[in-house]
């Protein structure tokens, strides 16, 4: 009889297994839920759309996309310093300029036609914004506008990879999340002065100032998970049906309150969106834990996870056809009045994804330093108090 095997592998690694290797599961399935909300959020401005009597389901969309982004570039550069002992900068940038700009500047260069040949007009102003990843502080045109979402993840990539080097979290944990808290604080009470000051740009809602707690959620929740996955794991054990009902409570709560009250909340007690951050961080930790709830096995059903997939080029594209017709010299037709300008909206991302995304897809994976297998138990960092 063949002897058994020790458990060799850290309890953390059991809980939490996808982090060290591999494909994370749930990710795509939570990118539908971000650009579902968006959609829904903007089919109120297209021709038919339905006026909703509660608000914020875009800005919660984007902000579920931030957190999500933190989370998986953290554990993305984690794993590669577990692999090879570094964080390679240079090729983060450019696994991150394939996966972001192919699509992004064919969006813009189809903006440039529009400009060309419809009544459309876009300032030089917000060109500069749209070229440079700068839309979150130059412009308001509503058929760009939602390219500030990418100027903060684009100035997020710029400064993280670096701030991660200086703090190191794979041997120094506990500091990351104590220079990660910083922004979680402080971006609500700017916000907080912004609003009563007045003062744009810089402190407006599109600043990288005011959407780094969301990012900074998602970060410090790939630490947390990567050291201390056994203790996070047993927590969320307890009562893991109570907690996904707190975590969607705290998500969904602010978006019936009263513009008024939701902005007395932020200002006085953090508790938005702060804690909308962490509650969307408890959602996703609950959905990626080793023997999850039957109830978030929907997240990895194949047509929710195909919409994950597009997600981006979706986000990308929506917003041409819920632009308000008269904008480009067009008339009311199926493709910009609701709901079908929804599937118009999928047509145009699927073509995207598979002509331009993809491709460029295939390039980012050979400039991967990240192990495509498990990461080993041995080059593993030690858990604080870990033998």
């Amino acid at each position: 009889m063949q002897e058994a095997q020790p458990e060799s592998d850290p309890p953390r690694l059991r809980s939490f297994p996808s982090l060290f290797g591999g494909k994370i599961p749930a990710l795509n399935g939570w990118r539908a839920v971000c650009i579902l909300l968006v959609l829904l959020h903007h089919s109120k401005w297209v021709p038919g759309g339905p006026d909703f009597f509660v608000t914020g389901f875009g800005g919660l969309g984007v902000r579920f996309f931030f957190v999500i982004s933190g989370f998986l570039i953290t554990v993305l550069m984690l794993r590669e310093v577990a692999g090879l002992g570094h964080l390679e900068v240079l090729s983060f940038f450019k696994r991150r300029c394939l996966r972001i700009l192919p699509v992004y500047y064919a969006f813009l260069l189809v903006v440039l036609l529009l400009q060309l040949w419809t009544p459309y007009e876009l300032s030089t102003q917000e060109w500069i914004g749209n070229l440079t990843f700068t839309k979150n502080y130059f412009g308001s045109d509503w058929t760009t506008g939602h390219l500030w979402s990418l100027g903060v993840e684009q100035q997020f990539y710029l400064l993280w990879p670096f701030a991660f080097r200086a703090l190191n979290p794979s041997v120094a944990p506990r500091r990351t999340l104590a220079w990660l808290a910083l922004p979680m604080l402080l971006c609500p009470l700017l916000w907080a002065i912004g609003s009563v000051a007045g003062i744009q740009g810089p402190l407006g809602l599109g600043s990288f100032l005011i959407n780094a707690d969301s990012l900074a959620t998602g970060c410090a929740l790939a630490v947390l998970l990567w050291h201390w996955g056994d203790k996070v794991s047993g927590w969320l054990a307890t009562k893991p049906a109570l907690l996904l009902a707190a975590g969607a409570l705290v998500v969904a709560a602010p978006l019936w309150l009263s513009p008024t009250l939701r902005g007395v909340l932020f200002a006085l007690t953090f508790s938005f969106p702060t804690l909308q951050n962490l509650g969307l961080a408890l959602l996703l930790a609950l959905s990626i834990q080793a023997g999850r709830s039957r109830l978030l096995a929907w997240l990895d059903w194949s047509w929710i996870t195909f919409i994950g997939t597009v997600s981006y080029s979706l986000y990308i594209w929506q917003q041409i056809f819920c632009t308000k017709p008269g904008t480009f010299g067009a008339s009311t037709a199926w493709w910009n009045s609701f709901p079908t300008w929804v599937l118009a909206a999928f047509l145009a991302a699927i073509v995207s994804y598979y002509l331009v995304e993809r491709p460029f897809l295939r390039m980012k994976r050979r400039h991967s330093t990240v192990p495509a297998e498990p990461v080993a138990t041995s080059e593993l960092p030690a858990c604080p108090g870990e033998k």
